[in-house]
């Protein structure tokens, strides 16, 4: 079977394991557990599908961030259950001794059909993505996603086609579960960062903090991305939230130190969300080259 396209899958990890905590001593980075595969029909191994994600993590350079759990390591775990989400209790603890901020659990549940004149071949995929985060001590996403896809196979098809459909409609259904996985997750991130530059600027009450004695046109730019992005994400408007992005990423990089340091004082976090590659819409976007 060729390789699953986690790409998109992994982008959600990075998000999460990327938030900075409410404090300067607070976690970060998550604790996945193993995937937790349902049903009878398994066409995907959890340890393939899971040692997938944990390359892609290792070649950029973000194996830190997500401490991959075994099952074998969970085994003599009290109140461990084998097809649900840990409890709440039981996250804590294991991002406590772990010393990550999330804890993640996902399902994979898959079904193939045969049509009736054996002309084509149907599989369903449906996940369940969870996940508890122990800066806030809740649940923070717990969302079902759906996948169908369908492709037709030759008339008097082979073993050989069957396999060929199958690997095809598994990559298909994995990679359309991981998208909207990571859109969840996406929007979990942004909730997050616009909550602790409110944070900030509650603490800021008081404190003059004057822009750079000639602010330029471009500090002014990305202050008013900073501040439009934090207005889209509120309203839920995604078209808004990528215009915001998108007028960040352009003017951070042409920003001198003194103004990406005020930047990030009033926005903390901004400096990584701007080094690294942002998911949005349905596809990754990356920061221009010279950001990196």
């Amino acid at each position: 079977m060729k390789k699953l396209p986690i790409l998109v899958l992994l982008a959600a990890l990075l998000a999460l394991a990327s938030l900075p905590g409410q404090a300067q001593t607070a976690p970060s980075g998550a604790v996945l557990l193993p995937v937790q595969l349902q049903g009878s029909y398994q066409p995907v191994s959890a340890t393939a599908f899971t040692d997938q994600l944990q390359a892609v993590l290792k070649k950029a350079g973000k194996s830190g961030h997500v401490l991959r759990l075994s099952a074998e390591a969970l085994q003599g775990l009290k109140g461990m259950p084998s097809q649900l989400p840990p409890s709440p209790a039981l996250a804590e603890a294991l991002c406590n001794q772990a010393n990550r901020r999330f804890c993640v659990w996902i399902s994979l549940k898959m079904d193939a059909t045969m049509g009736k004149e054996s002309d084509h071949l149907a599989m369903s995929a449906t996940s369940r993505f969870w996940t508890y985060d122990s800066v806030q001590d809740a649940v923070v996403l717990d969302a079902p996603v759906a996948s169908l896809h369908s492709l037709p196979l030759p008339e008097n098809a082979s073993a050989g086609d069957l396999q060929q459909a199958t690997n095809d409609l598994v990559t298909q259904n994995v990679e359309d579960l991981a998208l909207q996985i990571v859109t969840l997750v996406e929007q979990e991130a942004a909730n997050l960062r616009v909550r602790g530059w409110q944070a900030a600027t509650q603490a800021r009450i008081g404190v003059p903090t004057p822009p750079p004695a000639e602010a330029s046109e471009l500090f002014r730019g990305m202050e008013k991305a900073c501040q439009d992005y934090g207005k889209a994400v509120a309203d839920g408007d995604l078209m808004a939230t990528q215009d915001a992005l998108k007028r960040a990423y352009t003017s951070w990089p042409q920003l001198n130190s003194q103004e990406q340091q005020l930047i990030e004082q009033h926005y903390p976090g901004t400096e990584t969300w701007m080094n690294g590659g942002v998911w949005y819409g349905g596809g990754y976007y990356y920061p221009p080259y010279w950001v990196r």
